[in-house]
Parts: C-alpha cells; sequence; structure tokens
C-alpha cells in the first residue's frame, strides 16, 4: 500500500435514478447516483484525478432527507455499486471502502465522506492507493428516463407512478420534462 491521499471537492451531487433492465435482471429500483467534481487548485494536472462517480448505490429512504445517517453497511446491493475516477480524463475503476451522508447546513445539502480503494492500473507508480474524500453534496432529485423501462412512461403522472413505488411525492415537486427525462425536484 503506497499510502491515502486527501482530496479536496468543487462542486458535488447526488440524486435518485429509478431504473430497470430486466435482460440482466435488475428489477426495477431507486438508485442514488453521486458525483465528484475535484479541486484542482494547486496541483499541476499531469496524473490528477478530477472527478469521481459512485453509482447504483440501494438505500432504504423514501424522501432525501433519510440518507441522513447512512452508510455502506446499509447499502441493500453492494454488489451493484460502481466507483469509478477520472485522472487525465481517462475513465478508471475504483472500489468504495467506506461512504457515509450526514445532513448539511442547507435542507437541500448532506455532507459525504468516502474511501476509495485505486487498483494498480489507475495509478501511477507514485499515487496513492487509497483516496479519501469529504465534501458537501447537493441534492439534484430523483429522475426518469422513459427510454429505461420495457412498459415507458408516456406522461408526467406515469413517471410519478414509478417513483411513487420507492419515494414519497409529497417530498417531491411535480415532475419537469427536461431534453428526456422526467426531473423531480425537493420540495424543501
Amino acid at each position: 500500500m503506497r499510502g491515502h491521499e486527501a482530496m479536496r471537492a468543487g462542486a458535488a451531487t447526488i440524486y435518485g435514478h429509478v431504473f430497470e433492465n430486466p435482460r440482466v435482471g435488475l428489477v426495477r429500483n431507486l438508485f442514488w447516483n453521486l458525483f465528484i467534481d475535484l479541486d484542482q487548485s494547486g496541483e499541476d494536472g499531469d496524473g490528477a484525478i478530477q472527478s469521481i462517480s459512485c453509482d447504483w448505490l440501494t438505500f432504504a429512504a423514501h424522501r432525501w432527507s433519510d440518507l441522513d445517517g447512512v452508510s455502506l453497511s446499509d447499502c441493500r446491493q453492494p454488489a451493484l455499486i460502481e466507483c469509478s475516477i477520472y485522472r487525465d480524463s481517462e475513465h478508471h475503476w475504483a472500489h468504495l471502502d467506506s461512504f457515509s451522508i450526514r445532513s448539511g447546513a442547507a435542507v437541500d445539502r448532506s455532507n459525504v465522506t468516502l474511501t476509495l480503494h485505486l487498483p494498480p492500473e489507475s495509478n501511477s507508480e507514485t499515487a496513492a492507493d487509497r483516496l479519501d474524500v469529504e465534501c458537501e453534496v447537493r441534492f439534484e432529485g430523483i429522475i426518469v428516463v422513459p427510454g429505461n423501462f420495457t412498459s415507458p412512461p408516456a406522461t408526467p403522472a406515469d413517471a410519478a407512478i414509478l417513483v411513487a413505488e420507492f419515494a414519497d411525492l409529497g417530498a417531491l415537486r411535480p415532475p419537469i420534462w427536461d431534453r428526456f427525462r422526467y426531473v423531480f425536484e425537493s420540495t424543501d
């Protein structure tokens, strides 16, 4: 082990995504996705990690605020989690070793702490093999992409029925059509 590297985050977001793919045995569920842009100030850019994504997180959370206090051990389907880093604009897989989320200073904000294990192929000879990040994340809502369903929702009401299977619609605004997807933003 070459050690830990602590990174400062720039902008970070988390959103829910109702999704299914019966061809690969993935039943409909609400998946949480995290994206972190890393602060590059003071970096020379050579070999620097620009961003992190952690996708397919599954938690028993019906409202955004229910994520307060969850950790990696609360993930209902940990085998689905996919984490990536982007170094010099190249994609590299990473393994999520720890994750926790706590409510933040504003209603639509939370604080996330995570540790990633970086496999050798994603590192230079001198890079750390573990990455620690603490950051504030903004909740971007819950999305429904009609093309992701065997029976695509044709109306906002149809999309709301899909979201209602997993989330409290009372905590979300009516959906907005955003080019190719319905977005349910928080009422907070």
